[in-house]
């Protein structure tokens, strides 16, 4: 087999060029429409401080609010410039009344997906803020690409209203939605690229160096989910604007079964779609501008971007037609509005209830949502709820226009279950206590009872057990049974006001409790055999002049496990000795205490100063002073 023709693989660069990086080159010569009015480098957005650029080229002498289309590059994600529309056969369109803009994207090897659809989104929106500033129709915006930028037209298509998709670029306030799409052989599945390859494919799609794997960061069959998300035919919806496929059926880059695919899933949808195989084509190539497959292009986007829509028209869907529930149970819905080719404006949405009541409420969560916007309803019933049918309608309108949507909704006559289970402990009791230093096992018991089964008890410790507080979830029971659970208690464990709580769920979710009668658990008391330390017994000073400086400061400090209860100072000196009581100390205190020395003892004498302490278990320890001497 002959190898198919890529035509303009000459001289820049291979990969680049099979996706497509430019745009065709034009089949009619500038000259029939004259040159456009050119608007370079206009900023329509900024990430990560970086620029996001536009060129727009605009009529000589336009007419009215223009309407856009807008073209993007292919390149493989990995290459291309929106220069290179500059005489390029969409740039043309504005000889034919509409204005053009090529936009520049973030390519792969700058950021991954979804940033390169992010931007495009961007840019739609911008050209929709600014509408006014440049004479364009907000209301008629297409988008064509080739390659890569088929993919990424195809995305914008499929993808309007994705919150994940939109990015953060500015205009927040405006819709990324497009009126038209013309795909040129872009991808439309990242997944199955691999498995629809021609015989003479130059790329292996499934490796991670694959123009697609580089596009989500990694080899395509390690990572679905990522494929997934960066592939036209994930998001296709009844919604979804008008296409118009073309591919050639020798494309060696982008299998023709990717527009197939998609062609396939928008139609499966109910969406307007066309399928143009360009027989012995290629990835791009001549066959893509002859006056043929350019007539059926501009009629296309003439059909769907110049041609005024003659009404605004929509339908509602909601995801529940017929529902059943208990009284006092709640239907929740989403209620989506659809709109058809062209159709835009804002749905203002009202519910009704046949037969009225007054024991049912319909609450939206959005009274009024753009065309093409989703909302909830909450149908809430009470427990009075008379057993009955109901018609729930859903009224959306749109100026003039009144579309409707029906739920039917059904009360049970099965009373709902509200009364919770009823639960008693009936041990512990109050008073329990160590008896000897073994470990304890309290039993709790407990009785619960319901008119429906109970499905779980959860027992909880509401005591302070050694600082921690703990939950014990016990086995399924019936009811009236009665349950007991052991917890042990360690030695040296202690509680103050503790008690057991256990709770019970029946089978309606009703929640029932019983609590204990508070008790406390003490230790066994351990003898104290330990001795109260007495240290860093010290004077003032070492000598002591009776007439002039009569008086001694003893300082010491004392420290016990259970405190001090009592200090005893003597002193020792010519054969008198003394004993002084002093006041009780806590454990690890500190005191002083200042001693008149008695005129009665002889100079000269050396003095030595003994504390001693005596605890409340009856243990005594001491220590004494450095000597001193009394002039």
């Amino acid at each position: 087999m002959a190898f198919p023709r890529l035509w303009w693989l000459g001289g820049i660069g291979f990969m680049a060029l099979v996706f497509g990086i430019g745009s065709i080159p034009a089949a009619r010569s500038m000259a029939q429409g004259g040159q456009p009015q050119t608007i370079r480098n206009i900023e329509f957005g900024r990430v990560n401080n970086v620029p996001l650029l536009l060129d727009l080229y605009l009529p000589q002498n336009p007419a009215g609010p223009l309407p856009v289309v807008v073209w993007i590059h292919g390149g493989g994600w990995t290459s291309g410039d929106k220069s290179l529309a500059t005489t390029s056969v969409q740039v043309q369109q504005t000889s034919r009344g509409y204005a053009v803009a090529s936009i520049n994207y973030r390519l792969s090897g700058t950021a991954k997906f979804p940033a390169q659809i992010e931007d495009c989104k961007a840019a739609i929106r911008w050209l929709r803020a600014n509408a006014g500033k440049y004479g364009l129709n907000p209301d008629r915006i297409g988008v064509w690409g080739s390659s890569a930028g088929g993919h990424l037209v195809a995305l914008l298509g499929t993808s309007g209203g994705v919150a994940e998709l939109e990015g953060t670029a500015g205009n927040l306030d405006q819709s990324s939605r497009v009126q038209a799409v013309v795909d040129w052989f872009g991808p439309g599945n990242l997944a199955t690229m691999a498995s629809q390859s021609l015989p003479c494919s130059v790329i292996d799609h499934n490796s991670a160096n694959s123009p697609e794997s580089q596009l989500v960061g990694c080899a395509l069959p390690s990572c679905p989910d990522k494929a997934a998300a960066a592939s036209p035919v994930t998001y296709v919806t009844p919604d979804e604007p008008p296409f118009l496929l073309m591919h050639g059926t020798m494309d060696c880059v982008v299998p023709p079964g990717q527009s197939q695919e998609l062609f396939d899933r928008l139609k499966a949808a109910g969406v307007n779609a066309t399928l143009v195989f360009l027989p012995g084509a290629g990835h791009g190539g001549p066959e893509f501008v002859t006056t043929e497959s350019r007539n059926r292009v501009e009629t296309f986007l003439d059909a769907h971007l110049k041609t005024p829509a003659t009404s605004t028209d929509f339908s509602l869907s909601v995801n529940q037609t017929a529902k059943t529930v208990e009284p006092g149970g709640t239907l929740e819905v989403e209620v989506a509005t659809v709109p058809t080719t062209g159709s835009t404006g804002t749905v203002a949405l009202s519910v009704a209830l046949q037969p009225a009541t007054s024991t049912i409420q319909a609450i939206l969560a959005q009274p009024t949502v753009p065309l093409g916007g989703k909302t909830a309803l909450s149908i809430q019933t009470k427990l009075e709820t008379p057993p009955a049918a109901y018609a729930v309608t859903i009224t959306g309108q749109v100026g003039t226009l009144t579309r409707v949507a029906t739920v039917t909704l059904t009360v049970s006559r099965i009373p709902r279950d509200t009364t919770p289970p009823t639960v008693e402990v009936l041990a512990p009791a109050q008073g329990v206590a160590y008896v000897s230093a073994a470990n304890l096992v309290i039993d709790v018991l407990w009785r619960s009872n319901d008119n429906t089964e109970v499905i779980s008890h959860s027992l909880r410790w509401a005591g302070t057990r050694n600082g921690a507080q703990f939950a014990e979830l016990v086995a399924s029971g019936l009811a009236g049974t009665t349950q007991q659970f052991q917890m042990k208690v360690t030695t040296g464990d202690a509680v103050e006001n503790g008690q057991f709580t256990v709770e019970a769920v029946d089978g309606a979710g009703n929640q029932g409790r019983g609590q204990s009668g508070r008790f406390s658990i003490q230790p066994p008391e351990m003898p104290d055999t330990e001795k109260p330390v007495v240290t860093g017994v010290t004077l003032n000073k070492t000598k002591v002049k009776r007439k002039t400086d009569p008086t001694l400061t003893i300082s010491w400090q004392s420290r016990d496990n259970r405190g001090v209860v009592q200090q005893n100072l003597t002193y020792a000196s010519n054969g008198v000795d003394f004993t002084t009581s002093v006041s009780s100390g806590l454990p690890a205190s500190v005191q002083s205490f200042t001693w008149t020395i008695s005129s009665t003892l002889a100079k000269s004498k050396v003095g030595v100063v003994k504390v001693s302490a005596l605890d409340a278990a009856g243990n005594s320890g001491e220590a004494v002073s450095a000597r001193f001497q009394l002039k």
